[in-house]
């Protein structure tokens, strides 16, 4: 299980690095997004690595501007991230010293 997390940390880290130093917008090598090329309909997500891109250098109206659902993503992801992860340290790891009788 401790393998798996430590994957999907160093594989996230990889990807928001690639987010962070090549901007989406001057760079032809992100993905587009399936729905808008065939339909020409802008999907929930459309926007999303632009988004990320200004959220990781701190300019949040841009980022907002360009998806507001992200925003409620991070904020479920954040809140799952410390009910699983956070509250039970806090909270369940002391040991009880079970007495039993002598």
């Amino acid at each position: 299980m401790r393998i798996e997390y430590l994957i999907n940390s160093v594989v996230l880290g990889l990807v928001l690095a690639l987010i962070y130093n090549f901007n989406p917008e001057t760079h032809p090598f992100y993905p587009r997004c399936p729905l808008l090329l065939l339909t020409g309909w802008h999907c929930p997500f459309c926007g999303g690595t632009r988004a990320v891109y200004h959220l990781l250098h701190g300019n949040f109206a841009q980022a907002w501007q360009y998806n507001k659902i992200i925003f409620v993503f991070l904020t479920c992801f954040f809140i799952s991230f410390i009910k699983k992860h956070l509250l039970p340290t806090i909270y369940f790891n002391h040991t009880t010293k079970s007495k039993t009788p002598t």
